[in-house]
């Protein structure tokens, strides 16, 4: 075994573009024997309250690569000697890698996307070979923030992910063999591929997803801030159901699109100050977000019932642009007190229904 302390992976700055880890403390542990075997086995490797900084820079250039490009053999050899370490490791099996109570920094200056993880955790296995390389994951961050640009998107968000990876070393190709991603006490599934497009310096993305454990409250404190008040003190009961892909290129100025269906039963809303909210709700509804800002995000309403303050409602309808300045066109039959309503429901103060 091997223990190292204080070290610098890079450089003495953390957020300088070469820099990729720092840590308090190492241990390594390493099988001398399967060196024999061309193979190198690592029973251990512990990174204790490591700082990593995953950068792109405004060009698209980043500071990691796991997927090197392989040099064709045949041709390499012709023109210099193979490589002695090469040629002496074909395989590595890694085992027990953990990070304990890290912090991730991901700050992407091409697509202006900026991530914070903190209380990062990560247990992996790993199996590396000149074809393939086969992950077994676990990660978990207490709080995790996303920003893009100026918006919040999420702010202390509990994140969790287990999941098995298959990667092509040839093709690149990222294959999610399965895995479950929990955001604060929601947790999905969800399998598909991921591939990089080098020279494009884009992400393809084709991901297929359905929540594992239905809850109404959960589902509400993972929103936009910008859709709802996140400090109004409220509870939701109900039932959730949501499938959905998120498919399409990810880079500068570039998010996948994302399509949802989201089946809502037996659901309520109350606000706990005033004593008052929705008795019932129950909703049948498609969403899409677009990849590009120029695009218009809509959702498609099969059916929504509503009960309660004032309120006895069935809807259908559609709307656009759903995050700024949202234009709603929807059937309704019933009534509805439309100020007793806005009132009783956590929506943010400058959206307007009229």
């Amino acid at each position: 075994g091997l223990m190292t302390q204080k070290y610098d992976s890079l450089d003495s700055s953390m957020q300088n573009k070469d820099t990729l880890i720092q840590f308090e403390r190492a241990l390594v542990s390493v099988n001398p024997i399967s060196l024999l075997r061309n193979k190198l086995n690592i029973n251990e490797f512990e990174f204790r309250n490591p700082k990593i900084f995953a950068g792109i820079d405004q060009n698209g250039s980043f500071n990691w690569d796991i997927l090197k490009e392989q040099v064709d053999q045949e041709s390499d050899s012709k023109e210099k000697p193979q490589d002695s370490a090469s040629a002496l490791v074909t395989a590595i099996q890694l085992k027990n890698i953990r990070v304990i109570d890290g912090q991730v920094i991901f700050d992407d200056r091409y697509a202006k996307n900026f991530m914070v993880l903190n209380g990062f955790d990560i247990d992996l296995d790993a199996a590396y070979s000149e074809e393939e390389i086969l992950l077994d994951l676990y990660l978990q961050s207490d709080q995790t923030s996303f920003h893009k640009g100026r918006k919040v998107y999420t702010e202390k968000l509990l994140v969790e992910i287990d999941t098995d990876l298959h990667v092509d070393r040839k093709t690149k190709n990222i294959e999610i063999q399965k895995a479950t991603v929990g955001l604060a006490d929601l947790y999905f599934q969800l399998l598909g591929n991921v591939k990089p497009k080098k020279e494009q310096q884009l992400l393809d993305v084709d991901l297929r997803f359905s929540l594992e454990v239905p809850n109404l409250q959960s589902l509400i404190n993972i929103l936009p801030e910008d859709l709802i008040d996140k400090k109004a003190d409220y509870i939701a009961k109900g039932v959730v159901n949501i499938d959905g892909q998120i498919q399409g290129e990810y880079g500068k100025d570039k998010f996948p699109d994302l399509k949802t269906d989201m089946l809502i039963k037996e659901g309520s809303l109350y606000y706990q100050k005033k004593g008052q909210g929705i008795d019932l709700l129950e909703s049948d509804v498609s969403f899409y977000l677009p990849s590009s800002a120029n695009e218009t995000s809509t959702f498609n309403l099969k059916k929504l019932n509503l009960k309660g303050v004032g309120t006895d409602l069935q809807l259908t309808g559609s709307g656009r642009n759903l995050f700024d300045d949202p234009d709603l066109s929807l059937d309704f039959k019933g009534y509805l007190d439309l100020k007793t309503f806005q009132e009783s429901v956590p929506l943010k103060k400058d959206i307007d229904m009229q």
